[in-house]
């Protein structure tokens, strides 16, 4: 509870006088010189519950190093939204989160993959891959087989802006994405949650924790949720269930053991895209019209064991293991319409039927240690982490795609000679029950084993009081079995700050990052990795001990070492196929822009997180696209605000906006496609019914804006949800 009094307020100039009045003073005087008894009027007092499940500002993050640093002293930008912003929002993945925070981007070519964008980059170490970390572990899945992670069961989230190569090794530039558990608690208390919403959504919730022994050495958590709804698009439903258990025990006085198994399963009706004419004419098809099969399903099962164990000595250091097994599976069949080449007429939306089928399942084993704490040199403290990584990914599964359907409901694919002729549906009048359900091929199957192992050391060197260094560097080898090999792969970090007084501080970071590609020189020897070198320098500043914190940052992305062809080498490469050229590693792009934030308690009761980014990206070395956008799924301009003011009553109100600049997709093509500008509004209210129980409301897109939540190159385009309601009912037990 915070607590603002006389005895402790800092005024400014211009309040001094209202202070007088309000607290009184020793003495006065009267106009006739004499001593007049001061009157004291009694103390004004204003309150604020800042209890961390009550606010929006979580001051410390330990994503970038593992060091104990706070979010204002972390030489990078950092974002952490609470789990009470994640309730305010009605947020129930962390889709709904991330789409909320600053300079975050959620791609993907149809419903159902998890990507994620920073600074326009795939927040993985490729376009198939959906790296998250779990409680600073980090996870490197398929994003064909993964959900996106129910918010039932997590804490906060941590989101590093910039190159994560310290901690998570290979990966673009883009961040990184650090999920917090929940965990058992020390007492126990038990939640319950119920909402109904648009397109005939239901979700249920429960969440029970507390000791397990008299004692409370041992402690549990359990949570389970589950969800089912329609779309504004017909045919198009989705339905998921969360399971999660944890239990933490105390061994001794300093060491804590927790073990934990969750596991996310989802069935859903795919949507891809809705094609337009190959002039980029709109063919004006409704929106509640998917261009899919009713009968196509994508079902995913994720699932998670872990462990870790850590002790803390009596000397302050603490060392901590971690393990955890993950096995992610899906089955997938999918449609996708495409227009006809001879369609050009607005009356005559033909389009041919395209069939995909995936079976995909990833076993992960990861491992994880850490040592971190302080040292003494030249008379001062200092702080020190060194750890060592290791994870091993066993892909398995079978595919096709771009089957085309035939009139007699065979598929044929490329360059296969059909025995009919191709099946056309017209777009507008589509019935997504028209077509017979047309089992999947899987006429390719894929096995990768990845490999990879890291070591790394950090240390923060006080220099002085306000001047802080931190460098780093890990060390990587990374396998993919039967493909390629890098060793000895050097990652550095190097950061500084200075604490200018004790609410600015000014920093400046160089971080790196790394992705192995395949590609060969002329001697057939691997390129080396793709380089994502991060320069930021910001200023942050943390107000009414810290939590408001503010933050401006300027950033440059150069990503080198891209495999270009090599024009010289025609016909001395015949292992590439083809014309046979070779490759060099000479290719660069450049994402550069600003970025700020801020975030936590403006004043009593209201809090607020704001983001704005400012990002542009290009080929700047690469003869083939030199000058061009390098990702034009990236807008120059992001907003993103989201507030909520509590009154004396208890009634909760607020709202956000999300606003997305102009952007173009296939612009060095014959035909372009864009999306202008555009805002979305939401707006919530929550009340409490009792002590225990509280009624929420959610309408999301509140003035209803049309707008494109994605965009092919070939014209393909995906509707963004219209306006939706959400009413919920939360109780404590």
């Amino acid at each position: 509870m915070r607590r603002y009094s006389c005895q402790n307020l800092t005024f400014t100039r211009s309040a001094i006088y209202l202070a007088l009045f309000s607290c009184g003073i020793t003495t006065a005087y009267a106009d006739t010189g004499e001593v007049v008894e001061p009157v004291m009027l009694p103390v004004i007092e204003l309150t604020a519950d800042n209890s961390p499940e009550n606010n929006y500002i979580k001051k410390n993050a330990s994503t970038s190093t593992k060091l104990d640093l706070s979010v204002k002293e972390t030489p990078q930008s950092v974002s952490v939204i609470t789990r009470k912003q994640a309730e305010d929002m009605g947020a129930t993945n962390i889709a709904d989160v991330l789409l909320n925070t600053t300079g975050i981007l959620l791609t993907g070519d149809n419903t159902e993959r998890t990507n994620f964008s920073i600074r326009g980059f795939n927040v993985g170490d490729g376009w198939n891959s959906n790296l998250l970390q779990y409680d600073g572990v980090a996870v490197n899945a398929t994003n064909i087989a993964s959900s996106k992670p129910d918010m039932a069961t997590i804490e906060s989230i941590e989101v590093l802006r910039g190159a994560a190569g310290l901690m998570q090794g290979s990966g673009e530039p883009s961040g990184a994405i650090n999920l917090i558990r929940k965990k058992p608690t020390e007492s126990f208390q038990a939640s319950g949650a119920i909402s109904y919403g648009s397109w005939n959504t239901i979700r249920g919730e429960v969440d029970v924790s507390g000791p397990l022994n008299q004692s409370g050495s041992i402690r549990g958590r359990f949570v389970a949720a589950g969800q089912d709804g329609d779309s504004f698009m017909k045919s198009v439903t989705r339905d998921s269930n969360v399971l999660y258990g944890i239990i933490s025990s105390d061994l001794t006085e300093n060491t804590l053991l927790n073990i934990g198994f969750s596991r996310q399963g989802e069935h859903a009706v795919p949507v891809n895209t809705i094609p337009n004419y190959f002039n980029g004419t709109k063919i004006g098809v409704d929106h509640s019209n998917c261009g899919c099969d009713a009968r196509d399903f994508w079902d995913k099962t994720n699932s998670q064991l872990f462990l870790d164990i850590s002790h803390q000595f009596d000397n302050g250091w603490l060392v901590k293991a971690s393990y955890m097994k993950a096995k992610y599976s899906m089955d997938m069949a999918f449609t996708s319409l495409a227009v006809a080449a001879t369609t050009t007429s607005a009356d005559d939306a033909l389009a041919t039927v395209y069939k995909y089928g995936y079976k995909y399942e990833q076993k992960l084993d990861i491992y994880d240690f850490f040592a971190k704490g302080n040292y003494a040199l030249f008379g001062r403290e200092h702080e020190l982490v060194f750890g060592a990584n290791h994870s091993r990914s066993d892909l398995d599964g079978a595919w096709t795609s771009w089957d085309q359907v035939l009139e007699d409901f065979s598929l044929v694919g490329s360059g296969e000679t059909p025995s009919r002729d191709y099946l056309y549906v017209n777009i507008k009048n589509f019935n997504h029950y028209q077509l017979p359900h047309i089992a999947p091929r899987y006429n390719n199957t894929i096995f990768e084993q990845v490999r990879q192992t890291g070591y790394y050391l950090t240390t923060r060197l006080n220099i002085t009081d306000p001047l802080k260094l931190i460098a780093g560097v890990r060390q990587s080898n990374f396998e993919d079995i039967d493909k390629y090999k890098k060793s000895n792969i050097l990652t550095p970090y190097l950061g500084i700050s200075y604490n200018i007084n004790d609410a600015l501080t000014a920093y400046a970071s160089y971080t790196d990052t790394f992705v192995v590609q395949g590609a060969k020189d002329r001697d057939e020897k691997l390129l080396d990795p793709i380089q994502g070198n991060v320069y930021e320098i910001g200023l942050k500043a943390g107000l009414w001990d810290d939590r408001l914190i503010a933050s401006i940052a300027g950033f440059r992305t150069n990503q080198i070492n891209r495999a270009i062809r090599d024009d010289s080498s025609k016909g001395q490469c015949p292992f590439n196929g083809g014309e046979a050229y070779c490759n060099v590693a000479s290719g660069e792009v450049v994402s550069k822009g600003i970025e700020t934030e801020i975030r936590g308690e403006i004043i009593p009761n209201l809090n607020l997180s704001f983001g704005y980014t400012y990002n542009t990206t290009e080929y700047d070395k690469d003869p083939e696209n030199q000058g061009r956008v390098f990702n034009e799924n990236t807008p120059e301009h992001i907003a993103r605000l989201f507030a909520t003011y509590k009154f004396a009553n208890n009634l909760t109100v607020g709202g956000g906006a999300n606003y997305q600049s102009t952007w173009t997709v296939g612009r060095y093509n014959k035909y372009s496609y864009k999306q202008p500008s555009y805002m979305t509004a939401s707006v919530m209210a929550s009340y409490p019914l009792s002590d225990k129980t509280n009624i929420s409301l959610n309408v999301n897109n509140i003035f209803d804006k049309e707008y494109y939540s994605q965009i092919d190159s070939d014209g393909g385009v995906r509707f963004g949800n219209p306006r939706n309601a959400t009413l919920a009912l939360r109780t404590k037990f």
